[in-house]
Parts: structure tokens; sequence; C-alpha cells
């Protein structure tokens, strides 16, 4: 996946989360506020060493000290072992973060929000007015996100933690070259579809202000060839192998929408 955050090689634990990089069709950051609200805190992912057995600088100890582990909401059925995308990360400033209290739920102009929920994100490409019956022709306009964890310091300063989902357009170069990738400059594959989406653990904490309503996003069973919704996905990518889960499938399937 074309990064979000520096998808396109292996980051070490030393250069921490990188915020979306540009690259052919990807904006710059995924981030992005329409507007900086006073008191704003600009919150980081860092994934820390766990391992006591490795040696550890000083600044490893603090980012474990303040590790919380996140079970990820996705399990693809190819996934190479359960449990692949679960990982340790820490919230920097941690302090700020841990601070806020937790919140179920929050509403945007009338609209619940909740944990798990799937929400369109604007990106530095998104029109500032996009309409909502704009969104159904321009859906690659915005990135897709689910929300893990709801934090606030009051009704202006609400956050939230997300796992981000990928554009197959957004992949990154297979460390191994894969018969069936679209270019060699991209990691896209030919089975993949339009409207199809890969998950991730990689996460960020954002404004939830930078949200621009709910996504309609179903996990495809490959057996099953009824897709009720536009959008779909059915493999992760996982942050730390650099490696998309094995589709079942691999092939196209002829829906009118993908």
């Amino acid at each position: 996946m074309a990064p979000k955050h520096g998808l396109g090689s292996l980051q070490t634990p030393e250069e921490g989360l990188l915020k979306r990089a540009k690259t052919s069709a990807t904006p710059a950051s995924r981030s992005a506020t329409p507007a900086e609200a006073q008191g704003k805190v600009n919150f980081t992912i860092e994934y820390p060493v766990m391992d006591e057995d490795k040696k550890r600088s000083k600044r490893d100890l603090e980012l474990a000290e303040h590790a919380e582990w996140q079970v990820s909401p996705f399990e693809a059925k190819g996934a190479s072992k359960e449990g692949e995308l679960d990982q340790w990360y820490t919230v920097v400033p941690s302090t700020e973060w841990l601070s806020m209290k937790k919140y179920n739920n929050f509403v945007i102009q009338g609209e619940t929000y909740k944990n798990n929920h799937f929400v369109y994100v604007r990106s530095d490409e998104t029109p500032p007015r996009e309409r909502a019956s704009d969104k159904e022709e321009n859906l690659k306009d915005f990135w897709v996100a689910r929300i893990l964890q709801v934090r606030a310091v009051n009704s202006q300063h609400v956050y939230a933690l997300v796992a981000w989902m990928y554009w197959a357009d957004e992949l990154p170069v297979p460390k191994t070259k894969s018969p069936d990738q679209v270019s060699p400059s991209g990691g896209k594959r030919t089975y993949h579809g339009n409207h199809e989406l890969i998950a991730s653990n990689y996460m960020e904490v954002l404004d939830v202000l930078s949200f621009a309503g709910k996504a309609d996003v179903i996990q495809w069973m490959e057996e099953d060839d009824n897709i009720q919704s536009k959008l779909y996905w059915r493999q992760t990518f996982c942050r730390e192998t650099q490696e998309l889960s094995v589709s079942i499938s691999r092939f196209n399937v002829n829906f009118g929408y993908h």
C-alpha cells in the first residue's frame, strides 16, 4: 500500500511511525484536519520493542512503559497466523493521551460515531465541501479508517485512535515479485477490485473533525459472490512483515460496481 505511513519499506522502532508518504495517487498525510483547533495536540503512534531479552535504549523503555496492547479487529482467512495484526503500540505524548477520558461514542453534526465504525477521512485531495451525493462517485478522494478507541478532553477536543484501510492502488511493491502484480512499481494485484480496501494494523490518532461521514465496509468471504456493500475488504497488510495475507480465490469477480 502506497504508504500512508511509509508502507513502502519496513520501519525500524527508532524511525517510528511515518505519516502517509506521497506516491502516485497518495496524499502526503492522513492526519490533516479542516482547522487547527486551539489547544489541539498532535499525537503520533510508535511501536515499542517489548522483548526484554533484546537490548533496549532508554527511549525504548519509556515507550514500553506506556505501551498498550491492541487486538486487531481484522482477521483475514488467508492470514499466516492467528492474531497476526495484534501489536503493542504507544501514543506520544503519552501523558496527554492517557489523561483523557475514554468514550464509547461521539456526535458530529447529528451523526453518532462509535468504536469499530468505519469512517471516511478527508485527505489533501478531498474537495473542501464534498456533498454526500458526490461521495458515492468520488470514494477515492477520501481515506477510510476503522475507529478503535475514542478519547476527549472536552467536546472541542475529541480524538480517535484508528486503524487504516488502504486502497489496492496504495500497496507498496512486494518484497518478492508476484506474477499477478498490475505494475512492477506497485503492489496492486490483478484480482483486486476498484472498490476493494486492504485492512492494516497501521494506526494513527486523528482529530475527529477530519471525519467526513461513516463508511459502509464489509469483509468479503470469498466463497460468497453476493456482496451487499460497495466497499469491501478480504486481505490484510501486516506492518511488521510488510506482506499481504493470501487471497483464497485470486480472481477478478465481475460485479458491475468493481
